[in-house]
């Protein structure tokens, strides 16, 4: 877990944990494996650049081989079943819309496809009820990699199970075992 006060640079660290920055000295170590990120803008970003087209045209935009069918059995285990999957995306619920952002961080066409190692989520909780964060944090937790969630949200961060919180704080790192 992240937690720290706007401007200290917790969306920075998390760009540069996923290799989106470089440091300006010092090293940064990553896994080979891919990581699977929901950026605190996520689902602003889905509605402005994609609220008009269906969850399955906007998995689709991914994987242009893949079929409507496989699209929407896809997405069904997301969550998003029957014709939510068609619905304009613009008029999914927040929960909803989490889902699907997750569903295209997840997708992947390839055969020999390795879940990400690592998961960042970055606010995601931002625009989530406490019924639909619950259902978030249960799914989490049959998540077998790393984990790393940046939040302001108390409910999700008391319930959150952190092994780590690293709060961040005049652009530096502490680190708090629990």
């Amino acid at each position: 877990m992240i937690q720290g006060m706007n401007g200290q640079g917790k969306s920075t660290l998390a760009k540069l944990l996923l290799g989106q920055l470089e440091p300006t000295h010092g090293d940064v170590r990553r896994h080979a494996n891919s990581a699977a990120y929901f950026h605190q803008d996520a689902l602003l970003d889905l509605v402005q650049k994609y609220g008009k087209v269906s969850p399955v045209a906007f998995l689709r935009g991914k994987d242009v081989h893949l079929s409507d069918t496989e699209a929407r059995s896809y997405l069904g285990r997301f969550g998003l079943k029957g014709n939510l999957s068609l619905r304009p995306i613009r008029t999914l619920s927040a929960g909803q819309r989490v889902r699907l952002w997750l569903s295209r961080e997840f997708y992947s066409s390839k055969k020999d496809y390795r879940k990400p190692s690592l998961l960042l989520l970055d606010e995601v909780t931002e625009n989530l009820d406490h019924e639909t964060t619950d259902s978030l944090l249960e799914s989490l937790s049959g998540f077998s990699a790393a984990l790393v969630a940046i939040s302001h949200d108390d409910y999700f961060c008391q319930r959150f199970q952190a092994t780590q919180v690293w709060h961040v704080a005049q652009h530096r790192v502490f680190v708090q075992f629990q």
